[in-house]
C-alpha cells in the first residue's frame, strides 16, 4: 500500500510537529455492521457538514466501484472505504470503531432476524442456522473490509463458486459474501495468515484513531481532538444511550429464544467455548486484540494531553512527562514555552 498520504496513528506514531498536518485532512471513516455503524457515520455526517466540510455519499456494498470524485470531499464513510486514501491527493486519514467480534455476530444475528434486506442479513437466514453456523457464515468480516478492493464486485468469476460454501441467497448476494467465496479459492489458508499478519503490524500505520463500541464517547472525543470535527456534541450524551444495544426481540421458538437478559450473555458464551467458531473468525479476533492496545495507549497520551495546564506558544502542546508539564514544540520553535 502507497504510504505516501496515509497519515498513522495520532497519538501513539508521530511526534507534535506533525499534527496540524490532520485539522485538514480527507476523513475516511471506516464502519463494520453493528458496531454502532449507522450512529457514529450519521453524527460524523452531520457534524462534518454543520462544521462546512465536504461530505461524499455512503460507500457500502459496491457503490465504490462508480465512484470517482474521491477528492472533490473532504469526509468520506462507508463500509468499503479502506483503500481510498491511496488515491488522495492530500493527506488522508482513515478512523474506525470497532466491537468484540463475538458481540458483533450475537448483535447481527439479532438484526437479521427482523430484517434480510439488509447486505449483512442476505447470504443466510439467522432463522434457519444455529448461532455458531452463523458465526462461522459471518467469518472475518473486518478483515476482509481491510482488504476489500472493488474487483471482487464484478470480476475474478473464476474463483466465485457460491455454492462450495453453504448459504441461503435473498434476493442477489451481498459484496461481502462474494468476497469470502473468492477469497477461499484464491488463497491458501498460509497465504490468509501471511495477510493477517501484515494487516496487524501496519494497523498504526494505516489508522489515524481507531475507537471502540464499548468505549464509544471517549472515542468520538477524540476523533474530535484529531480532525477537529466537532463531533462531541452531535454524537456524545443522547446519542451515545442506544449505542451497543441488542433489539429486543423475542424469539417465539424455546430453542432459540434471545432476550435481553439472560438470552444474549447464554449466546456470547456458546460462541467462546465453540473452538470451530475460534477458527472461523481468528483474524478479527487477532485484529481486535490488536486494536484494543492501540486504543489504549491511544487513551493514555489522550489523557497525559487533557491533565496538562502549562501554556505552550507557536503551536507547542501540553505533555506530562513523567509527571512533569513540558511543552513538546513544533519544529523552529523551542524553549520552556516554544518561544
Amino acid at each position: 500500500m502507497k504510504l505516501k498520504s496515509y497519515l498513522p496513528n495520532y497519538f501513539t506514531k508521530i511526534n507534535n510537529s506533525k499534527r496540524a498536518e490532520y485539522k485538514n485532512a480527507k476523513l475516511v471513516f471506516l464502519y463494520t455492521p453493528r458496531s454502532a455503524s449507522s450512529g457514529s457515520s450519521r453524527c460524523i455526517r452531520k457534524a462534518s457538514t454543520g462544521d462546512g466540510r465536504r461530505v461524499g455519499p455512503d460507500l457500502s456494498e459496491c457503490k465504490r466501484t462508480h465512484f470517482k470524485q474521491n477528492n472533490e470531499y473532504d469526509v468520506l464513510l462507508g463500509d468499503t472505504v479502506f483503500g481510498l486514501c491511496e488515491h488522495s491527493e492530500r493527506p488522508c486519514g482513515y478512523a474506525t470503531l470497532v466491537r468484540d467480534p463475538y458481540e458483533r455476530i450475537v448483535s447481527s444475528y439479532s438484526y437479521c432476524r427482523r430484517t434480510r434486506s439488509d447486505p449483512l442479513c442476505r447470504a443466510m437466514s439467522p432463522w434457519k442456522s444455529s448461532i455458531t453456523e452463523w458465526a462461522e457464515h459471518l467469518g472475518n468480516y473486518f478483515f476482509q473490509q481491510l482488504i476489500f478492493h472493488p474487483k471482487f464486485c464484478n470480476q475474478f468469476q473464476e474463483y466465485y463458486f457460491p455454492r462450495s460454501i453453504k448459504s441461503d441467497i435473498y434476493l442477489s448476494p451481498p459484496v461481502w459474501f462474494r468476497q469470502k467465496v473468492i477469497l477461499s479459492h484464491m488463497l491458501t489458508k498460509q497465504q490468509i495468515d501471511t495477510l493477517v499478519d501484515y494487516c496487524l503490524v501496519n494497523l498504526e500505520n494505516w489508522f489515524s484513531l481507531v475507537g471502540l463500541m464499548e468505549h464509544y464517547e471517549i472515542s468520538m472525543k477524540m476523533i474530535e481532538t484529531v480532525f477537529k470535527i466537532p463531533v462531541e456534541r452531535v454524537c456524545v450524551g443522547n446519542q451515545s444511550q442506544n449505542v451497543g444495544q441488542y433489539s429486543n426481540l423475542l424469539i417465539p421458538s424455546e430453542n432459540n429464544a434471545i432476550d435481553d437478559k439472560m438470552g444474549i450473555r447464554k449466546l456470547i458464551e456458546e460462541l467462546k467455548e465453540d473452538a470451530s467458531v475460534a477458527r472461523a473468525i481468528q483474524a478479527d479476533l487477532r485484529l481486535y486484540a490488536r486494536f484494543k492496545e492501540i486504543f489504549q495507549r491511544q487513551v493514555d497520551n489522550y489523557k497525559m494531553a487533557l491533565m496538562c495546564t502549562k501554556q505552550c506558544n507557536n503551536g507547542g502542546t501540553c505533555m506530562v512527562n513523567n509527571g512533569v508539564e513540558e511543552c513538546k514544540c513544533p519544529t523552529d520553535f523551542a524553549g520552556e514555552n516554544c518561544e
